[in-house]
């Protein structure tokens, strides 16, 4: 049987040990949570909510985006600027849930700092109701 290790891994059983960059091995995880509620008929097909604004050099670890029943058709994407669905594709609207973040920022270092926002897409039949969102983070 074969052992096999990870590049960060790795660097620690160098002889001397290699440093590992603080957002890869022993940072602090941090979390940014918002949380944002609107009255019936909003939000609009295309509007959007800024939840959580990243640091340059951040690497996104995880997160999640969690919403009542908000009407009967429509979804949400979690994103950013050039990439609607960085953190989440489509979030159906008419069923109350909770998404765990898995889109292609998860597990990247930011190269700017970024804002992360909430899409309403086909938003014909909003109603009322609640959005939260907590991005996990290492920065330090």
């Amino acid at each position: 049987m074969t052992a096999y290790y990870g590049e960060n891994f790795t660097k620690t059983r160098a002889t001397p040990a290699l440093k590992v960059g603080v957002t890869d091995w022993g940072g602090r995880v941090r979390a940014m949570y918002d949380k944002y509620e609107f009255s019936g008929g909003n939000p609009a097909d295309g509007s959007t909510v800024s939840m959580a604004k990243a640091p340059l050099g951040a690497r996104v670890v995880g997160g999640w985006f969690k919403n009542t029943a908000i009407g009967t058709a429509g979804s949400f994407l979690v994103g950013k600027t050039g990439d609607t669905d960085a953190l989440s594709g489509a979030i159906d609207v008419s069923a109350a849930a909770q998404t765990d973040f898995t889109g292609t920022d998860v597990g990247e270092k930011l190269t700017a700092e970024t804002e992360y926002f909430v899409t309403m897409t086909n938003g014909g039949t909003a109603t009322a109701g609640t959005l939260e969102m907590c991005v996990y983070y290492v920065v330090d």
